[in-house]
């Protein structure tokens, strides 16, 4: 029990974390389009082209301007190299679980199946749950 515990953690904590960093750059992306998209309308001949990104933590406030655009182009430079990577990991997490799965009795498949479906609706309720209007909210 311990270790199929371990083992979930240890996934959960992957998907999080892919999760995380998916959503940190579609936002950054999506931020620093609006403003080049204006002035690009507006004629300006400047328009930054450089890699934006979070810098990692407690960096904002201590670095200058050069720094700054010195790290985005050290974060853009690893960021294929970190796809890369996570997609292997994603490969291998999965071979991994293919071949415990294997492991396991037909009668204990689909008690797997079981126990995924109920976690899966039980976070689907937890979701929604999240997303339904507060009382507070209400009035």
């Amino acid at each position: 029990m311990k270790r199929r515990f371990a083992l979930l953690t240890i996934r959960t904590l992957v998907a999080v974390i892919g999760i995380g960093l998916l959503a940190s750059t579609v936002s950054v992306r999506a931020a620093d389009e609006k403003p080049a998209a204006a002035s690009a309308e507006k004629g300006d001949k400047k328009q930054r082209v450089d890699p934006r990104g979070p810098l990692p933590d407690h960096y904002r406030d201590l670095v200058d301007g050069l720094q700054r655009e010195q790290a985005y182009k050290i974060q853009e430079s690893y960021r294929p190299k970190i796809a890369e990577l996570e997609a292997r990991l994603k490969e291998l997490i999965e071979k991994r679980d293919g071949e415990i799965e294997a492991l396991l009795r037909p009668e204990q498949k689909e008690r797997l199946k079981q126990l995924l479906a109920e976690a899966k609706a039980k976070r689907k309720a937890a979701r929604k749950m999240a997303d339904a209007p507060k009382d507070s909210d209400a009035k």
